[in-house]
């Protein structure tokens, strides 16, 4: 009997952690207000609402990556070689690739880390576009501090790159 009680109360309590995790992560994203203010607002640690933060975008990027953000398939890799030829006269292209530094404050404890070359502390995006500027990969929170070149070769991006599991190696034998 204390077993099926206790396995209640757990389920009723996974129950309420996931409703008070949703109302703050809601919050969260919608105002961009500190852990430090919800804290005040929900009377929870900061540590509980930053974990709770951060298990729920985990969830939302496993869960929705392949829906909002597929592998290019290697007709895909061919519209985009199309794309960049008849849009800005690239043939053979079949990706842009740039780096943006996101402004952020000093985060506590970080010394260096986050202090880029244009003298102020960032988080990197790394992103990759077809010729239509959609988004087909990102990589998104490296330090400020590292360069271009070695955030690309750490990436997702640069290892199947590297490892040939691009699925463009068809486009390189195009007629």
């Amino acid at each position: 009997m204390a077993c099926c009680c206790s396995h209640s109360l757990s389920s009723m309590c996974k129950v309420e952690f996931h409703r008070v995790g949703t109302s703050h992560m809601r919050r969260f994203l919608a105002t961009e207000n500190s852990f430090a203010s919800l804290h005040f607002e929900f009377l929870l640690g900061t540590s509980t609402i930053s974990r709770i933060v951060r298990h729920t975008c985990h969830v939302i990027l496993t869960r929705l990556r392949e829906t909002v953000m597929p592998q290019p398939t290697a007709e895909d890799w061919l519209r985009i070689v199309d794309g960049f030829n008849d849009c800005a006269q690239f043939p053979n292209c079949i990706r842009a690739l740039d780096c943006k530094h996101i402004r952020v404050k000093k985060p506590p404890h970080s010394g260096t880390r986050f202090f880029n070359y244009k003298q102020y502390f960032s988080l990197v995006l790394l992103a990759l576009v077809d010729s239509n500027y959609q988004f087909i990969m990102v990589d998104i929170g490296d330090y400020g501090s590292t360069a271009d070149a070695s955030i690309f070769s750490a990436s997702r991006l640069g290892e199947q790159l590297h490892a040939n599991q691009l699925s463009a190696g068809s486009i390189c034998h195009r007629g």
